[in-house]
């Protein structure tokens, strides 16, 4: 892991904190259902259902590291980013 000075060092910016915790709870959210979904007295159609939230997460988590990227490609040096 590269070592970033702290006179570098930025919180990240707010709404980019809040957008990305919202992309991380739901992805949390669609595992908690998988969980809930595989259990014994409840479970219906249990593969169906986890593939559909299993993938459901997946796509929230690609959709925070995108907008992470996406942000630091928008304000960020290249030169920074490349090191």
């Amino acid at each position: 892991m590269v070592s970033v000075p702290a006179a570098e060092r930025t919180p990240m910016p707010e709404p980019l904190r809040q957008a990305v915790d919202q992309l991380v709870s739901e992805a949390v959210m669609n595992c908690q259902e998988v969980h809930r979904d595989t259990e014994p007295d409840i479970a219906r159609d249990w593969k169906w259902m986890t593939l559909i939230r299993a993938t459901d997460a997946s796509d929230a988590m690609d959709m925070a590291s995108v907008l992470i990227a996406a942000y630091c490609q928008q304000h960020t040096d290249i030169e920074t980013l490349s090191s």
